[in-house]
């Protein structure tokens, strides 16, 4: 249901989450697909997002138990982390932020969970849209230092600050109609926000007061590369194609 690649170059490993009941998490061999290790993920049925922190650690925000695992290569072990939450309850996605802080963000109620390295239990930081119930996405910037969090079933885009827990709505009033922000990525100072039912993703300048600069076609996933020949040019996958975009540019090109 959910997969990611290792970032570390000498441990090329692939990971991803199987449906099932329980749901199961998989470590392949990037180079051969052969299966490295297999874990049950207890009281989970499936995970729409994986996270790879900082340290190495994969997070898997699951559901509809609202259960948050890591798994830790360097141990090959696969910890159980305490959610303050009600069941049912579905771990959208997660975001980790400069201090390696992961932040998930639940189903229902919109509510906003923490989790600090080295700790047991992840901290409940309460509704961040008491009006809404999802946060759908999640996305850390450290160029503003400030997490934006997709909202659903009625669109917003919050940019909220950890710091004071003060937040702002910076998704244009026009795009209010859709129903969610069902995508975000973040590199250097821009966000890319996928919109549901439109089928659009917006790009903001966090650099210009949160302004839209272009309209591209919906996210397929949440990584945005560099070119690794022209600096002010980024890639990502939209519509089972590999994209790419410059803010110099009019239109995306397919590559």
């Amino acid at each position: 249901q959910s997969a990611t690649f290792s970032n570390h170059p000498h441990q090329p490993f692939l990971y991803l989450v199987l449906r099932g009941q329980p749901a199961t998490f998989v470590v392949l061999e990037a180079s051969t697909y052969m299966p490295r290790a297999m874990h049950p993920l207890p009281d989970a049925e499936g995970a729409d997002n994986l996270l790879q922190t900082t340290r190495g650690d994969i997070y898997i925000p699951t559901h509809p138990h609202g259960k948050l695992f890591y798994y830790r290569p360097t141990t090959n072990r696969l910890t159980d982390v305490p959610t303050p939450l009600p069941d049912p309850a579905f771990l959208w996605d997660a975001a980790e932020d400069s201090c390696g802080t992961v932040f998930a963000g639940s189903w229902p109620q919109a509510r906003l969970l923490a989790h600090r390295p080295n700790t047991h239990t992840a901290r409940d930081e309460g509704s961040i849209c008491p009006q809404e119930d999802y946060i759908r996405s999640l996305a850390w910037s450290p160029f503003t230092q400030r997490l934006y969090a997709g909202i659903g079933a009625h669109a917003h885009l919050l940019e909220w600050d950890p710091a004071t827990g003060s937040q702002a709505e910076i998704l244009p009033a026009r795009w209010c109609t859709q129903h969610f922000v069902a995508r975000l990525a973040t590199i250097r100072h821009w966000l890319f926000a996928s919109l549901v039912p439109a089928q659009i993703t917006l790009v903001f300048d966090l650099a210009r007061s949160a302004e839209v600069v272009a309209e591209l076609p919906p996210l397929d996933c949440r990584d945005i590369l560099p070119h690794p020949a022209q600096p002010d040019t980024f890639l990502f996958v939209a519509c089972g194609s590999l994209i790419a975009w410059s803010p110099h540019a009019k239109e995306p090109t397919v590559i």
